[in-house]
């Protein structure tokens, strides 16, 4: 009787376990069918053009951007946490717009590369729309492109609408005499080539000239 009961409860948990393993993999077909990208797997763009790409929950690492007219979309609070270049690599022109994504370099993240410039677009033309971009308030900053939280290199374009930038700490970063760059617009590129239209400045740095030659359309609200 004893060894009945035995079978019938390796059997129950046989059972669960396929039934487990049934969840996992239509939880997989789900994500597959949004085109989700989950935290442990890199970004990519494997279509020419028009590559949409959703971020899930949790930290993502860096990624470099070539193709033109990519969306990538947080509906999850999905963060990045290396940094993310944008640059030609062969003939096409590319453009990433990018949707209510976290860039984030913090001193807790061991593995970051991007404590000196969060987003560097090097080539192309970006667009952030309801984005924050959040350093470390150790972080470096300075005005000539190589310490900043974005960098918009000679020849390339970026468009800000609705975003913030912050510390990652209640630290601020520096008092309103100081400078150093939130946003620099290479010198040889024409003010219009970086516009911001609004947006949130919570670090400290008050001082105007932290938006490195660029245009800003609709105030910028200082805490």
């Amino acid at each position: 009787m004893a060894k009945v009961r035995e079978s019938s409860i390796i059997k129950q948990e046989d059972k669960q376990i396929q039934s487990n393993a049934s969840i996992r993999e239509e939880w997989r077909s789900d994500l597959d069918s949004l085109d989700i990208t989950t935290r442990n797997n890199p970004v990519q763009e494997p279509k020419k053009k028009n590559n949409i790409i959703t971020l899930g929950a949790g930290e993502h690492g860096g990624m470099k951007l070539t193709k033109p007219t990519t969306k990538i979309t947080s509906n999850t609070g999905a963060t990045i946490s290396r940094q993310v270049v944008i640059e030609q690599d062969g003939t096409e022109t590319p453009s990433t717009m990018f949707n209510g994504v976290t860039f984030i370099s913090s001193r807790s993240n061991p593995g970051r590369n991007n404590s000196s410039i969060l987003v560097n677009i090097k080539s192309g033309y970006a667009v952030f729309n309801g984005c924050t971009f959040i350093k470390d308030a150790s972080d470096p900053l300075d005005n000539d492109g190589t310490g900043c939280y974005i960098a918009v290199q000679e020849g390339a374009y970026a468009t800000f609408s609705g975003c913030a930038w912050a510390t990652d700490t209640s630290t601020k970063l520096v008092n309103a005499d100081d400078t150093g760059d939130l946003v620099f617009n290479h010198g040889g590129n024409a003010k219009a080539d970086c516009i911001i239209m609004g947006g949130v400045n919570e670090t400290g740095l008050s001082n105007p000239r932290s938006f490195n030659n660029v245009f800003i359309f609709l105030p910028l609200e200082i805490l």
